[in-house]
């Protein structure tokens, strides 16, 4: 049987998301049967123990649960990027655009990728370069004959 306990082990474990089917959060507050209702005490349970999850409209406004949909839960901690990414997209507003923004600044992996592929593009050329000029024959090589 799931525990929020051992849901919140699994998403740090997971580096701060973690899979669960709606069957599990099911068993985490003991309950039988989905439905209404239940999807209802599941969200206030996620959220009473810190937990947010995604997509919201599979706990959110499902009409018809199976307890193998799955969710995606994350630490609700204003301190955790995930947590800050998902609340930018799934509640906009001008500070989660910032920090959509921010994402792709100097110094995020995002931004270090394109700067390092730029890098490589100068290096490699560079090399192809040096090779260049090692295959071409040195004066000392030239017979004079």
């Amino acid at each position: 049987m799931a525990t929020y306990d051992l849901m919140k082990k699994r998403i740090k474990s997971s580096g701060g998301v973690a899979t669960a089917t709606l069957g599990e959060l099911r068993e985490a507050i003991n309950q039988a049967r989905l439905g209404p209702y239940v999807l209802q005490d599941i969200a206030k349970g996620l959220e009473r123990e810190g937990i947010a999850y995604f997509p919201s409209v599979t706990i959110d406004d499902n009409k018809a649960p199976r307890k193998w949909e799955e969710v995606r839960l994350i630490l609700a901690d204003q301190s955790n990027p995930i947590y800050k990414a998902l609340r930018a997209i799934e509640d906009p507003n001008a500070d989660g655009d910032a920090f959509l923004v921010s994402l792709a600044a100097a110094g995020t992996p995002v931004a270090d990728v394109a700067r390092y592929e730029d890098r490589l593009k100068r290096t490699r050329g560079a090399l192809e370069d040096a090779l260049a000029i090692l295959d071409e024959p040195s004066d000392a090589e030239v017979d004079p004959n």
